[in-house]
């Protein structure tokens, strides 16, 4: 009879946490034989186990990233551990990028992490451009107010990574003002 009644409860606390509802766990001491106890501690368990996994969701699906993880032993929860722990890093590695490390590789989440790795490096591509470009304006404010100068660059710090080189402007005052197109081989 034991067996019946523990048979009912559960199902109704499965069929509870189904529906999205929270059961109140299982009185385990109603039953007089120790497997039938072990039957309910298991069935409380998953109680618990869903509990703590709706508390720690909620407030990580809306991005907190400090949610408190569920206990060690919630392995129901493990995926969504693994997902805060990746997209804390992710959030670590796009504050730095932000802060200009364009060194940043990045390696969660598949399309993602290419798509952020390639943003850093058109980053630090830039960033060699306008290094490239402040050593040239340097050349030209050097060579005289109405000169654009000769550039002397060797090598071009702007790739598209297909061998193609990046055009930058360079503003020439001799020529009233006009922007020359100027790749590094032209200089």
């Amino acid at each position: 009879m034991q067996n019946l009644a523990l048979l009912r409860a559960a199902g109704t606390a499965v069929g509870a946490l189904l529906g999205g509802q929270i059961p109140e766990p299982l009185d385990t001491k109603q039953y007089n034989r120790a497997h039938l106890r072990q039957h309910a501690a298991a069935i409380n368990q998953l109680i618990e186990f869903v509990r703590e996994l709706q508390e720690y969701a909620g407030p990580l699906s809306r991005g907190d990233l400090n949610a408190t993880p569920p206990q060690r032993a919630n392995l129901v929860a493990s995926p969504l551990k693994e997902l805060q722990s990746q997209l804390k890093n992710l959030a670590w590695q796009v504050s730095r990028l932000a802060a200009g490390d364009h060194s940043q590789r990045f390696h969660v989440f598949g399309e993602l992490s290419e798509s952020l790795t390639a943003l850093a490096e058109q980053m630090r591509q830039k960033d060699r451009a306008i290094a490239w470009l402040r050593d040239e304006l340097a050349k030209v404010r050097s060579s005289g107010p109405w000169s654009c100068g000769q550039a002397t660059a060797t090598s071009n710090p702007v790739s598209s990574g297909r061998g193609n080189q990046a055009q930058l402007p360079v503003f020439c005052p001799s020529l009233g003002g006009a922007a020359l197109m100027v790749t590094p081989a032209d200089a």
